[in-house]
């Protein structure tokens, strides 16, 4: 296929579909097991375990006879686009031949189709330009011993300065869509399912390079892979170690059809060369209105210190987050997980429901005639301490937890007419305004 025929005028933005081939089970028997998913203790959501290090190791079954897979061209504006059961390799934004590209790039992505149809359609999808951030905010280069590259100031960053904004190289699900096969697929074990499922994601993500320029490839060839032992291809391990996650549903205002994934990851470029603190000084925002990732000072950073952000949900336990990290080949020694306790475990846990009940507090205390004092005594003082716990413990910035704790401070504050404490806050809250619209 010659370069840039996927992009002509001709057939627009041509999308590739696979056709579902004999039905299988929906679960097999050897993903069946229990032992083999884990939920979210955060968001609830349940993940199946992907094998890494050695042990992940496994040839594919004898049985197997490769991707049941067929690829048809079919136009953007058929039917097929909103269809749920069909995969689209596609452009976004679109691109065709004779036409100069998007002055800010673009992104190769693996989409269901319903959820192009998703994004696209959403009044919110590129609806203004990438950011402009000036070159001098930041420097890659060489990080501690062991940590490859880095990112680091160039000069001193305030609290809420957006330092870096770019369209993602690659966008693909979350969960690895793959076909077991039909022949024999119950006799599979867990393992051979994940050599399966390594196995047809890269040939999955050689053709999303193939629709890559030369230089976006050379860029996403160039970046850590953390995943060289376990059976992941090259292209996959790459995507193991440096997608980031976000929320169709939640960036659309929409919500995905049934079955349809509403997780994807995207790869980015210099945003990749951010290495990992339990006690970050930067947030990650994803724009649909310029369809980028964008990255947020959360608080001031120093001329020369490195820029950090979370690969795991702090608000876990130490040993959980050491579990979640383990995959990238590291130990995570920020003060939060040095100084872990298992009193600061207890509180990353609690944060959420104590937040709750101090909400609870406050409404229930509007309508009595003794309000201010329980909402002074009861509120103020737990509430404001439990949020200069968060910032010490590194949980200040973005987390919802946090925006909460101040949202529920500042009525507080406001309520009580305490205006010098409840103007405090307001720079905060403006940057968590200013990060909904980006």
């Amino acid at each position: 296929m010659r370069r840039g025929f996927l992009n002509s005028k001709k057939v627009k933005a041509v999308p590739l579909y696979p056709e579902p081939a004999e039905k299988i089970p929906v679960i097999p028997k050897g993903l069946q097991g229990e032992e083999h998913y884990r939920t979210d203790p955060h968001d609830g959501r349940r993940n199946i375990k992907i094998p890494y290090g050695s042990s992940g190791k496994e040839n594919l079954p004898e049985k197997y006879k490769g991707p049941q897979t067929v690829y048809k061209a079919l136009h953007t504006d058929l039917e097929h686009e909103t269809d749920s059961t069909n995969i689209v390799y596609t452009t976004l934004p679109e691109q065709f031949i004779g036409v100069p590209e998007h002055s800010d790039g673009h992104t190769q992505c693996m989409l269901m189709g319903a959820t192009k149809a998703q994004i696209v359609g959403s009044r919110r999808y590129l609806t203004q330009p990438i950011p402009k951030v000036a070159s001098a905010i930041v420097v890659i280069k060489n990080a501690s011993e062991g940590a490859g590259l880095g990112m680091f100031a160039e000069r001193d960053i305030k609290f809420g300065e957006r330092i870096l904004a770019e369209r993602p190289l690659l966008m693909h699900p979350a969960v690895y869509l793959y076909t077991p096969g039909a022949a024999g697929v119950d006799e599979y074990t867990f393992e051979q399912h994940m050599a399966i499922m390594r196995h047809e994601t890269e040939i999955g993500l050689e053709f999303a390079l193939r629709r890559m320029s030369d230089e976006n490839q050379a860029v996403y060839k160039a970046l850590s892979n953390a995943h060289k032992e376990d059976g992941s291809g090259p292209l996959f391990g790459i995507f193991r170690t440096n997608a980031l996650g976000i929320d169709i549903d939640e960036l659309t205002d929409t919500t995905s059809a049934p079955n349809v994934p509403r997780i994807y990851s995207i790869i980015v470029k210099d945003g990749s060369r951010i290495n990992h603190s339990c006690t970050p000084n930067v947030c990650q925002k994803f724009s649909m209105a310029s369809f980028s990732n964008q990255i947020f000072a959360i608080r001031d950073i120093k001329a020369g210190e490195e820029i950090l952000y979370p690969y795991c949900d702090p608000f876990l336990p130490v040993a959980d987050r050491r579990e979640k990290l383990a995959p990238y080949g590291f130990t995570c020694t920020c003060r939060a997980c040095s100084a872990a306790t298992p009193e600061s475990d207890k509180f990353r846990q609690t944060c959420k429901e104590n937040i709750a009940r101090y909400q609870r507090i406050y409404d229930v205390a509007l309508g009595l005639r003794q309000g201010n004092d329980d909402i002074r005594k009861k509120v103020l003082g737990p509430a404001a301490a439990m949020r200069d716990r968060m910032m010490e413990e590194g949980l200040g910035g973005m987390y919802e937890e946090f925006v909460d704790v101040t949202v529920l401070l500042h009525k507080a504050y406001t309520k009580l007419a305490v205006q010098e404490e409840a103007k405090g806050l307001q720079r905060f809250l403006k940057f968590w305004a200013l990060l909904q619209g980006a």
